[in-house]
């Protein structure tokens, strides 16, 4: 059973399912899954869904009423805070919050309904982004800093918040467990539209984990918020992991012959003055937050970069090396030196290991994931 189908299907599954995490790497899992009642299912964001059917010529069709979505909240709720299981069990047990990644309160009446950027304007069926947000809440990210820790002056550490008790993180004890610290010019600021974000200088600022994220030699995706202050003549690197003397990958703002742009970079080998591979595309700009995403299959050797939320290039034939270096925001790493500082803000940085799907990407830009 594919992914999608476990997704799409009840809200209970039980038995031995194959479910595929990378579309290339089908593994056997024995589980009881439990998926929260979801909008994607007409049970939970149901606001604005009357039902169908009448009492008198068919049965009602599940309206919506506001009673009605008070008691799915509730077994919500239940169902996020009771001790169901986990992968220690027999067999083992996980709550899924597709609600979360799908619903949002209606301010008018107090009730749940899809949130914008899921909503197909049925208000019970998902958009494609939707299920890609779903799918996300399967295949949860391996490290996620949301880079808004600030609360007090002189914080230096940017706490790793990738959840660590869905069924494909917690055999992992490595997931959502390694936080970023600060260095040279940061700043926490508030941001209109992001809210607090990290703010960097572009000559020295860059946060660094103590450990490495990513099995580079895999398949994986990098994602990030970025606001450029200024489109610098350099290129100046979002999110990379270090080798010795380059890094594996930077997802980055390119200055590719003069022309301000994205990319999502693979090196080709960690040596000096290394050659790269380059998904690159034009249009690049200033005070504007933009939402990047790089990324990278093993087995068809593609890397992607997808500009806020569609994909904007692809290159084919590229190879990954294995880093065990720090993962970094705000620099990259080449001939043995950090280099290519951001000037600007970054906000909600992710990582996976396995290359995101379109509708990932879609829901990545919407903000459901």
């Amino acid at each position: 059973m594919h992914l999608r189908q476990i997704v799409l299907g009840g809200r209970e599954t039980r038995g031995r399912v194959r479910a595929v995490v990378d579309d290339d790497v089908p593994v056997l899992v024995q589980i009881v899954l439990i998926v929260r009642w979801s909008a994607s299912q007409g049970a939970s964001a149901c606001d604005g869904y009357s039902g169908g059917g009448t009492s008198t010529s068919s049965p009602v069709n599940d309206p919506c009423t506001t009673t009605v979505d008070q008691y799915r909240s509730a077994v919500n709720d239940w169902l996020r805070s009771y001790n169901l299981g986990g992968w220690w069990d027999t067999p083992p047990v996980f709550v899924t919050d597709v609600d979360s990644a799908l619903a949002t309160i209606d301010t008018t009446n107090g009730e749940e309904k899809l949130a914008p950027g899921a909503d197909s304007f049925d208000h019970i069926n998902p958009k494609p982004a939707g299920i890609g947000a779903i799918v996300g809440a399967y295949n949860s990210p391996h490290n996620s800093w949301n880079l808004d820790d600030g609360d007090g002056d002189g914080y230096t550490f940017a706490n790793d918040t990738a959840p660590t008790d869905t069924a494909y993180a917690t055999a992992d004890s490595t997931v959502g467990n390694n936080p970023l610290t600060l260095s040279g010019g940061t700043t926490w600021t508030n941001d209109t539209t992001r809210g607090e974000v990290l703010s960097l200088d572009g000559t020295s600022g860059y946060a660094a984990s103590a450990s490495s994220a990513l099995n580079t030699t895999g398949s994986y995706s990098v994602s990030a918020w970025v606001d450029m202050s200024s489109l610098p003549s350099h290129n100046a690197t979002i999110a990379a992991q270090d080798g010795a003397q380059t890094s594996p990958f930077m997802l980055q703002y390119n200055d590719y012959a003069g022309t301000p742009g994205w990319s999502f970079s693979l090196s080709k080998s960690d040596t000096a003055g290394t050659d790269f591979w380059n998904a690159y595309a034009a249009g690049a700009t200033a005070g504007t937050w933009t939402q990047l995403l790089g990324t990278y299959d093993a087995t068809t050797q593609t890397a992607k970069l997808y500009v806020n939320g569609t994909l904007a290039a692809t290159v084919t034939g590229a190879t990954s090396w294995s880093s065990s270096g720090a993962f970094t925001v705000g620099r990259g790493r080449y001939n043995g030196a950090a280099t290519d500082f951001v000037p600007g803000a970054v906000s909600h940085v992710q990582a996976w290991n396995y290359a995101l799907t379109p509708e990932e990407a879609d829901a990545l830009n919407r903000q459901l994931l």
